[in-house]
């Protein structure tokens, strides 16, 4: 990894991980306002499912530097701990979102560089009304607030 000025050059510059027919792609790329995280979904499932991405943030980073989700709803931030991506993918589809680091130096940079956790259901299995609706019912347990901060975690990222 080296850094000229501004411009950063991490390896490896993209991650990726594979689960129930669902791929997951995270890479680096240099975004206009600063260093973006692009998550691509992709399945190759015959049918519809939910897709959860959990993305923790290094321990020093301040969760107000991370623009999640540019054009694209579905994400929850949890502060100083992790983000959270929710969508439906349908049989052979994708959906690319991400987020920006506005603020940060190299070794911040390289402390997002990590496979993010991806879980997959059936709209069968969440008991969900299915891809009509933008995103996954989530568990009765679980308040979703989209794109807001939430003061504490449902749960962890493994």
């Amino acid at each position: 990894m080296t850094a000229t000025g501004r411009r950063i050059v991490l390896e490896p510059t993209a991650t990726r991980t594979d689960r129930d027919g669902v791929s997951l792609v995270k890479s680096l790329v240099r975004g206009p306002d600063g260093p973006t995280f692009r998550l691509r979904l992709e399945s190759s499932r015959p049918d519809p499912v939910a897709v959860r991405v959990q993305d923790r943030f290094p321990a020093l980073v301040d969760p107000e530097t991370v623009t999640l989700g540019g054009r694209t709803d579905g994400w929850t931030r949890y502060p100083g701990a992790y983000a959270e991506f929710l969508c439906w993918l349908e049989p052979g589809g994708t959906v690319t979102t991400g987020y920006t680091l506005t603020d940060g130096d190299v070794d911040t940079v390289r402390g997002f560089m990590h496979t993010p956790t991806l879980r997959v259901a059936t709209a069968a299995a969440l008991g969900a009304p299915g891809p009509d609706s933008s995103a996954p019912s989530p568990p009765e347990n679980h308040r979703e607030t989209r794109t807001r901060t939430r003061r504490t975690p449902p749960h962890p990222p493994r």
